[in-house]
């Protein structure tokens, strides 16, 4: 059995970045007639790891439900599937946080030896940098094989594709197998939180040294803004952290603020789509209308983008794109009631946790990057790892 639970953690390190599964598009998943990734039913490989560790870990499970906070959310949610626009969609969604659940309570369990599961993540990296760099430098796809691990077919021509613009000359902004470039900077930046301020270093220095600079160079040929500001201010905090440990090396603080600084200063110029601001406001001022005009039941787990174009049907050609803010897209689907609960228990588990900086980190990250997206409730990967390292921690 023991073996057996390593096997799985190392699996779930290795396929969290990957998004290789099957779409059911039914008859939900549709938005005029287009069909949406967000309402269809999936399932991924990686899915079958999560099964897997139920069975590993089921009498953990147990223990966990008794918790009457994990009982008042379930309960909670479960009861708001009556009031959402699509239940179907909201079983879907509400199956996903059994799933989170699921990964939480045995990483949890298997907290006292993570390296199985940072070594599962740190080979999954090296592959994902592999790709990523491939991609950004044949401004295409790799294609083959790694359809496998959930890489999408990608080009410069492919309609709706993120790219960039350096002196004139576009870039095909790097995916690796996530489905945006974004959600992949915000993977790593939240890896990277949660190495660079471990208490106690658990992976050999030269290994630990090298998974953060692999997070660092995805972070960057993301062309993720917000992501390398992100990476800045982390690599910011750790040297006041570590003044007296860097203090008679000052080449040493300047070459690693410079090897942000250079990238952030090159993307900051570089130029993306000249709408995304303005897309965000709009999105934004949206759910803010959902929310007045739903402000306790909510529309449902999943259901942003359902009501989002039942209320505006013509809606700027943003069919299907979810509000980027995980705190209004939290209480347009949940509303202002359980969102407030669930923001007054992380204020109060990070109260307690205030002089850890691992955990300040981390959560600083999902805040930072949660203003400007919607990943970390929208997509598996970024989903899956929220739940990976809040339970190591």
């Amino acid at each position: 059995m023991k073996n057996r639970k390593s096997y799985l953690i190392l699996l779930l390190g290795f396929l969290l970045p990957t998004q290789f599964g099957k779409h059911f598009f039914l008859s939900f998943s549709y938005l005029s007639g287009v069909r949406i990734d967000y309402l269809a039913p999936t399932i991924y490989v990686l899915d079958l790891v999560v099964v897997g560790l139920y069975l590993a870990y089921l009498n953990d499970y147990k223990r966990l439900l008794k918790n009457v906070w994990i009982q008042a959310f379930l309960l909670a949610t479960a009861v708001g599937l009556f009031f959402a626009f699509s239940k179907e969609v909201a079983l879907y969604r509400y199956i996903k946080t059994i799933e989170l659940l699921v990964v939480f309570a045995s990483l949890q369990q298997y907290k006292k030896n993570p390296l199985i599961f940072l070594y599962g993540l740190l080979a999954s990296t090296v592959l994902q940098f592999f790709i990523a760099m491939s991609q950004f430098v044949q401004k295409a796809s790799l294609d083959g094989i790694f359809y496998f691990l959930g890489e999408r077919h990608l080009s410069l021509s492919t309609p709706g594709i993120a790219k960039t613009a350096l002196d004139g000359i576009e870039f095909l902004r790097a995916y690796g197998t996530f489905s945006h470039p974004n959600s992949m900077a915000g993977f790593y930046l939240l890896l990277t939180a949660f190495l660079l301020f471990q208490s106690k270093k658990i992976l050999p220095s030269a290994v630990h040294a090298t998974f953060l600079l692999l997070n660092s160079l995805l972070i960057i040929l993301s062309f993720s803004k917000v992501a390398i500001l992100g990476l800045l201010l982390l690599t910011i905090k750790y040297f006041v952290i570590h003044w007296k440990d860097y203090k008679n090396c000052i080449p040493c603080v300047i070459s690693r603020l410079l090897a942000i600084l250079i990238p952030l200063g090159i993307i900051a110029s570089s130029v993306g789509d000249p709408l995304s601001g303005q897309k965000r406001v709009e999105l934004m001022q949206n759910a803010l209308n959902i929310i007045s005009l739903h402000p306790f039941t909510g529309v449902g787990l999943g259901n942003y983008v359902i009501a989002q174009e039942s209320l505006y049907p013509s809606f700027s050609g943003l069919i299907g794109q979810p509000v980027h803010n995980i705190f209004l897209l939290l209480t347009s689907e949940l509303g202002v009631l359980i969102t407030i609960a669930l923001i007054v228990t992380t204020l109060s588990y990070l109260k307690k946790n205030k002089r850890n900086y691992q955990v300040t980190a981390v959560f600083f990250v999902l805040f930072l990057t949660g203003m400007f997206d919607h990943y970390w409730i929208t997509l598996e990967q970024n989903w899956l790892l929220v739940a990976s390292l809040v339970a190591l921690l």
